[in-house]
């Protein structure tokens, strides 16, 4: 894994982290819409 897949991932899974805390969140494609 390269260190800019590294940094997308850790940005996701932050990401994740809201989406998953608000009830509308939807998964499209390249991200989370919140």
């Amino acid at each position: 894994m390269s260190y800019d897949e590294a940094r997308i991932s850790e940005l996701e899974s932050k990401i994740a982290a809201v989406c998953t805390s608000c009830s509308h969140a939807k998964w499209l494609i390249g991200g989370f819409q919140c």
